[in-house]
């Protein structure tokens, strides 16, 4: 790796030192980019999600609907979280213009923040719940008035 560093900073004008530097430097934006593109993903994919489930559990029966929606924000988070690092390492590969991963892999944001990636993926498929369980009640009262 010393040579190729040496290669390309002279390649470049650059210090080995600089291209050792630019290894861990990652622009916020690009992942930020990623992140939101893959939320509305998941938004959409979690509101059919609920409105099959709604449509499935009485809506009579709150706590079994609460628990339904419990158990399944847990698989669905589990399962996004799983599809975003696919996501997330395919769009990396793209950027990069090759397959071969190597290093890279373990410098993406990603790889260290599964736990919160669940975490905001069970809370947000609970929103998107909550909204349309606000939704389809409105829904039915307007029903039920004309």
């Amino acid at each position: 790796m010393a040579m190729l560093f040496e290669i390309v900073a002279n390649h470049h004008g650059v210090s080995t030192g600089q291209v050792r530097d630019a290894l861990v430097y990652r622009r916020t934006s690009v992942d930020l980019f990623v992140l939101a593109v893959f939320v509305v993903f998941y938004i959409a994919v979690a509101n059919a999600i609920v409105r099959s489930m709604f449509h499935s559990v009485p809506s009579d029966g709150p706590w079994l609907r609460s628990l339904a929606t419990a158990v399944t924000a847990c698989g669905v988070g589990a399962g996004g979280v799983v599809l975003f690092g696919l996501y997330s390492a395919t769009y990396e590969m793209i950027r990069i213009g090759n397959t071969h991963m190597s290093y890279r892999g373990g410098r993406s944001p990603w790889n260290q923040h599964q736990s919160e990636l669940l975490v905001g993926g069970v809370i947000l498929f609970a929103l998107v719940a909550a909204y349309r369980h606000a939704r389809d009640r409105a829904e039915s009262r307007e029903s039920q008035t004309i």
